[in-house]
């Protein structure tokens, strides 16, 4: 059954509440009491209190970090595991759960996540994989790299006898095609994948190469850390939560609102992350008793085309008049020296054919918002083929890439 929430945790929700400085004339007893009287917080309100934590004094000895921008203006991020009693928990818990059901002491892993950078993400799955006793092979970026030393890398992961991998859907895609590129057999087993969606066409595309490889998944945000974990046993779009540490609810939009009940540092209080959720009490069919939420994408899909908004699903209805099975695809707004917008729509094929690419301009220059543009010969449109995909300095490939600058 579908529910608006998972368990709702009094004590824990109000010693939250009373350690950010949150005053009621009386505690908070049910869940509709939270929803009534805490405000659901947005990226800019979550900024403006990180802000005046800083400004206060609250953020020293901590680790900073800040979000990778891919979807708003990077926000501060501060983390202080030795100080969190409750954020101790959390990493043993996680720990637990990510050795019950993902990796072993015998797997050899690779991190492909981003060091450096203001993100915190490469050292804290390094941290993680060392708990869970498994072998650690900390890669970040490959592309970082010459070619001579990419091979070499290749060659020693060869040596210790990978066969895991975590990272972006992006960073393990470019892994293997290095890989096949100098002809250097992995025996990748466990793909771990976190920050976008793993499609369907890219598990494909993987198990052409690494056909006994299965696909584990970690849900969550720079902000919150990670949530939920999907497993092969569960549907693709399904993670478990773990709600001993996350009070999650839906709006009536289904978009999702997180508070972090094991972070004393930074306010993650119905906090909105911008995607679009259910959340479930019906058993998963991989069998596993944890509460579920499925993920349906993002709230927050559009871009701006000549000052009009347009809505990604819209350019995905045109792309499917065309294709019958709709490629993976990635909107890549800029301005050319004329400065006129331009749209160019990259599609995960080998080659556009004339004909395809022709219908899709035509179709999308249809649409009001950017035939309006065109009228007045202030926007341009290209089809182009998957050469082209952008992704971004966290290994990402977002759907939407703003080349203007990033816009919320």
């Amino acid at each position: 059954m579908l529910c608006d929430s998972t368990k709702f945790q009094k004590e824990k929700v109000n010693s939250l509440l009373a350690e950010f400085g949150f005053e009621f004339k009386q505690p908070i007893e049910t869940k509709d009491d939270f929803k009534n009287m805490v405000p659901v917080q947005d990226g800019r309100s979550f900024q403006d209190n990180m802000q005046k934590f800083y400004e206060d004094g609250k953020l020293s000895s901590t680790t900073f970090g800040f979000t990778s921008g891919s979807t708003g203006k990077p926000k501060l991020l501060a983390n202080a595991l030795w100080r969190q009693k409750s954020r101790k928990y959390y990493s043993i818990d996680l720990k637990e759960i990510l050795t019950k059901y993902i990796l072993s002491e015998e797997d050899v892993v690779a991190n492909l996540t981003t060091p450096g950078g203001f993100s915190t993400l490469y050292d804290g799955c390094n941290r993680l994989l060392e708990g869970v006793n498994c072998t650690v092979l900390p890669i970040g970026r490959l592309d970082s790299h010459s070619k001579c030393h990419q091979v070499q890398m290749l060659n020693m992961m060869n040596m210790l006898n990978i066969n895991a991998l975590l990272g972006t859907p992006s960073s393990m895609i470019q892994l293997l095609r290095l890989a096949h590129d100098n002809d250097i057999e992995l025996n990748i087993e466990k793909i771990i994948f976190t920050g976008e969606p793993l499609s369907n066409q890219k598990r494909e595309f993987v198990n052409q190469y690494w056909p006994n490889a299965e696909f584990y998944g970690l849900y969550g945000h720079s902000e919150t850390g990670f949530i939920g974990i999907n497993t092969p046993n569960c549907e693709h779009n399904c993670y478990h939560v773990l709600d001993d540490f996350y009070y999650l609810e839906t709006k009536e939009d289904s978009s999702l609102l997180v508070t972090s009940l094991a972070d004393s540092v930074m306010p993650i209080i119905r906090y909105e992350v911008g995607d679009i959720v259910q959340i479930s009490d019906e058993k998963c069919k991989c069998g596993n008793d944890m509460p579920t939420i499925n993920l349906f994408g993002r709230s927050d899909q559009k871009f701006n085309f000549s000052g009009n908004l347009v809505d990604v699903n819209v350019i995905e209805d045109c792309i499917a008049s065309v294709y019958e099975g709709v490629p993976d695809f990635q909107i890549q707004i800029n301005c050319d020296t004329k400065g006129n917008d331009t749209l160019a729509l990259v599609l995960n094929v080998k080659v556009v054919d004339p004909e395809s690419k022709s219908k899709l301009i035509e179709i999308i220059s249809s649409i009001d918002y950017i035939a309006e543009a065109i009228e007045k010969q202030a926007g341009v449109i290209d089809v182009v083929s998957a050469d082209a995909f952008f992704t971004n300095l966290r290994q990402k490939t977002p759907t939407i890439v703003d080349f203007r600058g990033i816009t919320e």
